[in-house]
C-alpha cells in the first residue's frame, strides 16, 4: 500500500485581535482617527495618521462602530470579543494573501 504525504508548510497564524484591542481603539481616550493594524506580525491600535510604513489597516472606529452594532449580546466584553475575532479572520485573509 502506497504513503501519501502531503508536503510540509510552515505558516505563521496570523496575529491575533483581541478584545483589547477592541476596547482600546473604541475608548473615549483613543483618537478619532484610531485604527486596528497589522504591521508585521504584530497587532497596533494607532492613531492612522501616525501609522509605521507598510502597516496594513484591519479596522477603523467605524467599522468597529458597525460590527459593536451588530452584536446581539447586552454584555460589552462578550461582544468585544467576538468583534475581536471577527478582525481576527480579516488579519488571517490578509496574511494569506500576502504570503
Amino acid at each position: 500500500m502506497e504513503e501519501f504525504m502531503l508536503p510540509a508548510t510552515v505558516s505563521d497564524p496570523a496575529p491575533e485581535v483581541c478584545a483589547v484591542h477592541v476596547q482600546a481603539a473604541m475608548s473615549a481616550t483613543a483618537p478619532p482617527d484610531a485604527v486596528i493594524a497589522l504591521h508585521g506580525d504584530r497587532v497596533v491600535v494607532a492613531p492612522a495618521t501616525a501609522l509605521p510604513p507598510g502597516a496594513v489597516v484591519l479596522a477603523g472606529r467605524a467599522d468597529l462602530e458597525r460590527l459593536l452594532d451588530d452584536e446581539t449580546t447586552a454584555d460589552e466584553a462578550a461582544a468585544a470579543h467576538q468583534v475581536a475575532a471577527t478582525v481576527t479572520d480579516w488579519a488571517d485573509i490578509h496574511s494569506d494573501a500576502a504570503a
